[in-house]
């Protein structure tokens, strides 16, 4: 709080640098110029908050707002972390591709496995359940795989049981990931 009243004070002292201001004008310059600054930050909040602000449409996962970090490092993307990522997929309309928003489950070099009944493990942790019909009916085939998840490559899932993630689309490649999604609600 001292630092920003110092730093408010010379600012006004360059603005009126006359120390004659009667004290009731030096009040109101502070006003105009907090006022001015105010304006300022939220002109500038306005416009970019939303273009890093994503969006989830559907329930897929517990957060639906997220903020878009689209400059990012390769080690950012680990288990647990959301992704925002495109994919390709005939089962969903208009989806050549989609942009989603997932959770990355199970990271290179870690040992993914998948149980004949669907069920899927990542080092013995339960990721989730795939299921063998859409919400619509329509026929889905299950990701089947188990071993190591190779470099540059990660099993996305997501909270609700009726996410289209890696269960039916398998593995995702890193280089593909546009941002990092951090939660906001």
């Amino acid at each position: 709080m001292w630092c920003c009243r110092k730093m408010w004070k010379s600012l006004l002292h360059k603005i009126f640098p006359s120390e004659k201001l009667p004290r009731g004008r030096k009040r109101i310059a502070f006003f105009v110029s907090c006022l001015c600054l105010g304006a300022c930050v939220l002109v500038y909040v306005g416009k970019v908050v939303p273009e890093r602000i994503a969006f989830s449409k559907t329930d897929s996962l517990s957060y639906r707002f997220f903020f878009y970090k689209e400059h990012f490092s390769q080690e950012e993307l680990k288990v647990g972390r959301y992704i925002i990522i495109p994919i390709y997929s005939d089962i969903i309309e208009e989806c050549r591709p989609c942009t989603v928003v997932k959770q990355i489950g199970c990271d290179e070099g870690e040992n993914l496995t998948a149980t004949k009944e669907g069920y899927y493990y990542c080092n013995d942790n339960y990721l989730g359940h795939a299921k063998t019909h859409s919400k619509k009916g329509v026929q889905v085939e299950n990701f089947k795989y188990n071993g190591i998840v190779a470099a540059g490559e990660f099993f996305a899932i997501g909270s609700c049981p009726d996410s289209y993630d890696s269960r039916y689309i398998g593995f995702l490649k890193k280089m593909d990931v546009e941002a990092v999604a951090i939660p906001i609600f």
